[in-house]
């Protein structure tokens, strides 16, 4: 049996994205302000330069996913499917106590439930890529000539147009289409990143691109910060026109970004090094569902960016997020059953 290399350049791209992603949610609470005021250009050009989080997330999945030769569909619907389902489950539930404990929105059990549907804000990630390895199969498949489960192309198809016919039902209450709409087929737009993500790790990326892959980065942060400023200052209001995941900037943004890190394929770190990326990599699905909580509790204590220069006020609560982030999601993978939701 052929044992698989660690992919440590996917960890750390992975590590990358993470933090990345929380500096979206942080740069943009302070984005809402004047644009023509400095501190403006600083959250812009900030947020911009990180926009590439996301995109990094579903490119990873390419890479691992869409390069093996076998694809175990068993594995995927217990490690991935069922796995990634329950994560979303009980952090949905878990924001809704955390919502109900600060603000007391809900009378009724009913009322708790209903809310539930909505889910937190950055939750949408999840369902997004349940779309994906729903379709993952079928897209593995057309790449490498194999041929997918019936079964499961039944299934896949069957809940497709099992959602459509509940959708007709006249006047359909309200939880069922916030639930129903969490199978949003407009997700599987995310799939040109994971066969970008496959495409581009296929190839050799050698050392020598890595000052490549950082130049074309820098210039496309620079075009997109210059074309959302033009833009805020001809609006009179901030605009992140040039954010959106599938322009061509944030596209070559994060192309730049991914083959960056695959100029370290092959590297073979030391043991504790190596232990503290794994660690840091696995880590990151919990800090990803656990840093709006810190950051929102930072500001429920009157702790906010605008408060600061964005020169300190950015790096400062950076850390006070990532820093406990990081710690609490380490030390909950050690309690027996937490780990599956971390």
């Amino acid at each position: 049996m052929l044992t698989m290399t660690r992919r440590y350049e996917l960890d750390l791209c992975r590590i990358l994205a993470c933090l990345m992603v929380v500096m979206i949610h942080l740069s943009g609470s302070g984005w809402h302000i004047d644009p023509a005021s400095g501190a403006w250009r600083v959250y812009n050009l900030v947020h911009t330069a990180v926009r590439a989080g996301i995109p990094l997330f579903f490119m990873i999945s390419g890479a691992l996913f869409l390069e093996r030769e076998e694809l175990d569909l068993g594995r995927l619907v217990r490690r991935n499917l069922v796995r990634l389902l329950a994560v979303y489950l009980c952090w949905d539930l878990l924001y809704e106590l955390v919502t109900q404990a600060v603000s007391a929105p809900y009378h009724s059990v009913g009322e708790f439930l209903v809310g539930m549907t909505y889910g937190h804000y950055h939750l949408w990630f999840l369902p997004a890529m349940l779309t994906i390895y729903l379709v993952l199969p079928i897209l593995h498949g057309a790449l490498h000539g194999r041929a997918v489960s019936i079964p499961f192309l039944l299934a896949v198809f069957g809940l497709i147009f099992l959602k459509g016919t509940l959708l007709l039902l006249p006047d359909p209450p309200l939880a069922l289409t916030q639930v129903l709409g969490k199978l949003d087929l407009s997700n599987l737009k995310y799939l040109a990143y994971v066969l970008l993500g496959w495409w581009l790790s296929r190839r050799q990326w050698g050392p020598r691109a890595r000052w490549g892959c950082a130049a074309g980065f820098l210039a496309c942060v620079a075009l997109m910060a210059y074309g959302n400023r033009q833009l805020s200052l001809a609006h009179g209001e901030p605009t992140g026109w040039f954010n959106d995941y599938f322009g061509l900037p944030i596209l070559l943004a994060s192309c730049c970004v991914f083959c960056f890190c695959l100029t370290f394929r092959g590297m073979e770190p030391l043991p504790a090094p190596g232990r503290i990326i794994r660690e840091l990599s696995a880590c990151t699905l919990g800090v990803y569902l656990l840093h709006p909580f810190v950051l929102e509790s930072l500001g429920r204590m009157g702790v906010s960016v605008n408060d600061y220069s964005p020169f300190a006020g950015l790096p400062l609560l950076f850390f006070l997020i990532v820093v406990p982030s990081f710690l609490a999601v380490f030390l909950l993978r050690r309690i027996p059953g937490l780990r599956l939701i971390v």
